[in-house]
């Protein structure tokens, strides 16, 4: 393949338009059936976005399949490439509820694979694992957002809450934030 693509990747049976629809499961009828953790059939450097809603947490329950499945973003994505991933939270019920689920993922899981992050953390003896050297690839978290589940977001659209309780309370109690929506951008010069 030789132009330049967008891939929804893991797409099920929300396709986009403009997007090469992607999925392991024919059922869902994608334009292209692929298996995610296994060589990607696409030429290096030729993707210039990732839409992976609800798809990385059903991938790669090993950790070296994981490692593989980053290395394989990164080499079919262009400098600048973004990667836009929406997981639900690793401590919601419908992380739990969902057999298939085999992975958390956080934001701070992508800071591992960022090498001026890595480098920071080396310089300062910090025990980060440096994925980004190790694995020779570099991505950029640049936001991420999450998405509460009632009664926070209610809370919070009024006003009776602080961040620092709602933060405390993300990290401290299950049934909290239901979602991140994550970006990455992909560094290669």
């Amino acid at each position: 393949m030789n132009s330049l693509l967008k891939l929804n990747i893991g797409c099920g049976f929300d396709k986009r338009p403009g997007y090469l629809n992607i999925d392991k499961m024919a059922t869902c009828q994608p334009d292209m059936v692929v298996d995610l953790e296994a060589p990607w059939p696409f030429d290096s450097d030729s993707v210039t976005e990732i839409q992976a809603s609800h798809v990385l947490e059903h991938l790669c329950a090993s950790t070296d399949g994981f490692l593989a499945l980053m290395k394989e973003i990164y080499r079919v994505c262009v400098d600048g490439a973004k990667i836009y991933i929406q997981v639900p939270h690793h401590e919601h019920w419908t992380f739990h509820s969902d057999p298939t689920h085999v992975r958390k993922i956080l934001p701070e899981t992508f800071k591992l694979f960022d090498q001026a992050e890595n480098r920071f953390h080396i310089e300062n003896k910090h025990a980060n694992t440096p994925l980004g050297i190790y694995c020779a690839v570099d991505f950029v978290l640049e936001k991420a957002t999450p998405y509460y589940d009632e009664p926070w977001g209610s809370r919070i659209n009024n006003g009776l809450v602080t961040s620092y309780d709602l933060n405390f309370a993300g990290q401290h109690y299950n049934n909290v934030i239901y979602q991140w929506d994550i970006v990455l951008r992909v560094r290669k010069s």
